[in-house]
């Protein structure tokens, strides 16, 4: 390995460390302890109205599993008329939580606790989805009148070319290697439909530094932060880590247009 190559190396592996090792956690660390602020304060419980009753359903279907809790007709609710619970309820959530303490957390979290939790849980699972919404719509577009329109690196003096010379090349080297060894680059290379301007590396675009800036701001949005606080079980926590999971990969499956034909697109576009 010659020395030129051994800095491009250590270049490319100290901004991918700095951008996935250092700053994703960070956001998503920083998103789940801003989330537990209620439960540090007050410990877990379960606080408002709506979650006490999400709360109260979750326990029936742990207690009684899916069958009964299908067919249960509460009459404690909705006095004198009683509910047909199992039929006016989304009961994602409720299964949700269920699923986690049977299966991930067992005997070493109460189902309380389960619930009181998974408000932040999935409050970070909202938010780094949200970066890879950002990411794959910032994803530049080349034909032959455009082209990509770089990273903010480039806008550096120096760093713009070390950028240019050094890190893109050594992405395409490592993206090149993944597909040498897997048969596939895993959709990682964005390819243009124009002839001649080529196969060029996803991270050329400021895609990855969108999706970092969008993830810091989701982490602490107050419209996010006030239905996934630790302690508010309620559908909205668990539904915006769905609703932005569910963008992201029908963003994700359209990647390229309709005029790439990728077996990957039907990967995604199955997974949404």
């Amino acid at each position: 390995m010659t020395m030129s190559s051994s800095i491009r190396l250590l270049v490319s592996l100290a901004w991918a460390y700095l951008c996935f090792c250092k700053i994703l956690p960070r956001i998503a660390l920083e998103a789940y302890k801003i989330r537990l602020l209620a439960i540090e304060e007050y410990g877990p419980i379960i606080h408002e109205f709506d979650p006490y009753f999400n709360f109260r359903a979750t326990e029936y279907l742990y207690e009684h599993g899916a069958k009964k809790f299908f067919t249960w007709f509460d009459y404690m609710v909705w006095y004198p008329l009683g509910r047909p619970v199992g039929t006016t309820i989304y009961p994602g959530m409720q299964f949700t939580a269920v699923w986690i303490k049977n299966y991930i957390v067992g005997d070493n979290m109460s189902l309380n606790d389960v619930c009181c939790y998974i408000p932040a849980w999935f409050g970070v699972i909202a938010t780094l989805c949200t970066c890879l919404i950002a990411y794959e719509c910032s994803l530049p577009v080349v034909s032959d009148t455009e082209e990509a329109f770089g990273s903010i690196f480039e806008n550096i003096p120096l760093v713009g070319y070390i950028y240019r010379k050094i890190v893109l090349p050594a992405l395409d080297g490592i993206i090149t290697g993944v597909e040498k060894l897997f048969g596939t680059d895993f959709g990682l290379r964005h390819r243009s439909t124009a002839p001649k301007s080529g196969d060029y590396v996803d991270l050329s675009s400021p895609a990855v530094e969108i999706a970092l800036v969008a993830g810091m701001v989701m982490s602490i949005v107050p419209a996010h932060l006030m239905r996934s606080m630790g302690g508010g079980y309620d559908n909205e926590s668990v539904a915006m880590a769905a609703m932005t999971m569910t963008f992201y990969l029908w963003t994700r499956s359209l990647r390229g247009g309709m005029d790439v034909v990728s077996n990957w697109a039907w990967f995604w576009g199955a997974a949404t």
